[in-house]
């Protein structure tokens, strides 16, 4: 698809991702509309998350109007279904290393978890939007715990023993095994009841676009899916880092929010967000030990300086997670050998490309 407008020195980006590259467009004049649309150009990498809805544009389409600060639809002559391309910086830009959100920026999250909550599940269902998942793989109505299961069973089967068949001498050096997932499935079963939701499912500062104004907008939702309202929260205090005076304040802003939009929605949080930050961080073992192997895998060598900040990073990960790793018997290696291992694993791809001539 070529849509060229105006020169090439006005397009921002491109922005590169986990999931691929987003190239921006400039869209034809039209009053009040957008100025910019975003294509996202795959790069057919693994999917370390379970993929619920068909097309995030269709669901997009759907929320306009019922969520207030989302990318806007776009259907411009000749083209494909866009979404409009969010001027402003990132949270994490904004805030730089370290930094958590301020109070102002929390409560304007507490606004949009309002909202999303208050988009009834049925509704999204009648609206015909298309699932990738059959409705056998649904969750049963308001059953977290089965919710919780099901999203460890695709971490283990289709993450750990799937796509990680690949990267099995490097879990067993770090010390990584199957035990873990017997950890969670004995957890899972202590959550309460929540009402299904929409839920963002990917909710980290990157995914937060702030504006010229200060608004927050929500952007980036493939992952979107329907679940325990809880998850969506658990998942912004994971991804975002956010220290227990932090947590603390933000849950507090989401529980009020979630009661609004639709009560029992928050029912047992305080129980149950250890049990759901348990599960995100084993989930970031598996998905970030892949991700920095294929990171240091694309290179023709190690450069010293890479390798060590990816030790430091992955025994970051790894001492996140030390209480279910625990739990399973597993002790975090030290940086030293975290390094190690990647090292050795990194030799051994390099001498197996070469035996089959393709290094």
């Amino acid at each position: 698809m070529a849509v060229v407008w105006c020169g090439h020195n006005a397009i921002p980006g491109p922005f590169h991702g986990h999931s691929g590259t987003t190239f921006v467009v400039p869209l034809p004049p039209v009053a009040g509309g957008p100025k910019w649309a975003k294509v996202l150009v795959r790069h057919g990498g693994p999917d370390f998350d379970r993929r619920y809805f068909r097309s995030d544009k269709e669901l997009l389409s759907f929320l306009q109007g019922r969520i207030a600060r989302i990318p806007r639809i776009v259907e411009p002559p000749g083209c494909d279904i866009l979404q409009s391309y969010v001027p402003g910086d990132t949270l994490d830009f904004r805030l730089g290393p370290g930094r958590s959100p301020s109070d102002g920026q929390i409560v304007q999250l507490g606004d949009f978890f309002r909202e999303l909550i208050s988009v009834e599940p049925k509704e999204i269902e009648t609206a015909g939007i298309r699932r990738v998942c059959t409705a056998s793989r649904l969750p049963r109505n308001d059953d977290s715990a089965d919710f919780l299961d099901r999203l460890v069973w695709f971490t283990e089967h289709q993450v750990f023993r799937g796509i990680g068949r690949n990267y099995a001498s490097l879990f067993a050096e770090l010390g990584i095994r199957a035990t873990v997932f017997d950890v969670l499935r004995g957890l899972t079963g202590r959550l309460s009841r929540r009402p299904p939701a929409l839920l963002h499912g990917d909710l980290h500062k990157k995914n937060v676009i702030v504006d010229r104004h200060g608004k927050i907008w929500v952007i980036d939702w493939e992952l979107a899916m329907i679940g325990d309202p809880l998850y969506d929260a658990v998942t912004l205090v994971h991804l975002m880092r956010l220290a227990p005076p932090e947590c603390h304040r933000f849950m507090r802003v989401w529980r009020c929010a979630a009661e609004h939009a639709r009560p029992w929605s928050s029912h047992g949080w305080e129980k149950d967000l250890p049990v759901l930050l348990a599960y995100k961080r084993v989930q970031s073992v598996f998905t970030d030990v892949i991700r920095t192997a294929n990171f240091l895998g694309g290179r023709t060598e190690l450069v010293r300086s890479q390798l060590s900040r990816a030790a430091e990073e992955i025994h970051r990960v790894l001492r996140v997670a030390r209480g279910p790793l625990r739990l399973a018997g597993i002790a975090v290696p030290s940086v030293e050998a975290v390094a190690a291992a990647y090292r050795n694993w990194f030799l051994d791809r390099q001498l197996g490309a070469r035996l089959l001539g393709v290094a």
